[in-house]
């Protein structure tokens, strides 16, 4: 089984169309419907700058750029919110496929602490597609606890560990 991995940086601008952006970068040939709807992206006025990665086990397979504004280039850094969603599915079913757990394991199986408060019920499967009520915070957070020593501690762990689902699921 190969391994892929994904490296996708978006940014939209509502109402932007300029299809005079040409794709950059290199793209085996395998894989020209990918540059080609990466194109669209640009054609059709969903994005502005982006960057596509994949690689396919040890190659790398796509490696494209985009950009309508100027100054954009394929070394440049890019801004990315919610990175550690992907990071995390990614991982959870990498661990998944190994035979770590089953996406309808109950959290408690593995963290017992967690289930307190009404949520002794609830599966790994719920966490992942954010069904599990735990959207907000219900117990005060210390951001000042929020730092390397408070991760060592478990702080945020405990704090989780005594929410309770703010609606029922």
């Amino acid at each position: 089984m190969q391994s892929l991995m994904l490296g996708l940086t978006f940014n939209w601008v509502p109402g932007w169309k300029n299809k005079s952006v040409k794709v950059r970068g290199a793209c085996d040939p395998a894989y020209e419907k990918v540059k080609d709807e990466f194109q669209r992206f640009y054609d059709e006025g969903y994005e502005t700058k982006s960057q596509l990665c994949i690689y396919v086990g040890e190659e790398c397979v796509v490696d494209l750029y985009g950009d309508q504004v100027g100054g954009y280039s394929p070394d440049k850094i890019q801004t990315i919110w919610s990175s550690g969603k992907s990071v995390a599915a990614i991982l959870m079913g990498m661990a998944q496929s190994r035979g770590h757990f089953e996406w309808t394991d109950p959290v408690i199986k593995y963290w017992t602490e967690f289930g307190q408060n009404g949520k002794e019920h609830i599966r790994i499967v719920d966490v992942m597609r954010h069904e599990a009520g735990l959207a907000l915070f219900t117990e005060k957070v210390d951001l000042a606890q929020c730092n390397t020593k408070g991760v060592k501690e478990g702080y945020l762990s405990k704090v989780f560990e005594k929410m309770r689902p703010y609606c029922k699921t």
